[in-house]
């Protein structure tokens, strides 16, 4: 059994703080070094949503304010 730490119980827990916050759309992506989660650039634009909050983690709690800049800073360093 893997708790909060399967990608399933991030999925589910991040689904339900969208609707608990009234948001409409959740896209489940986590950063890391080698992903980079550029496909946030594409999402966003081609669909003309926001990113509000950005995965860094395997749980709940690594679920941040996702801020363009340090996020554009962050896909060219190694």
């Amino acid at each position: 059994m893997c708790a909060s730490t399967c990608p399933g119980a991030v999925a589910f827990d991040a689904i339900q703080a969208a609707v608990a916050r009234g948001h409409d759309w959740v896209i489940v992506a986590k950063l890391d070094g080698t992903a980079k989660g550029g496909i946030v650039l594409g999402i966003t634009g081609r669909f003309g949503i926001p990113a509000r909050s950005i995965g860094t983690g395997e749980t709940i709690d690594d679920l941040e304010a996702f801020d363009p800049d340090t996020f554009a800073r962050l896909m060219f360093e190694e």
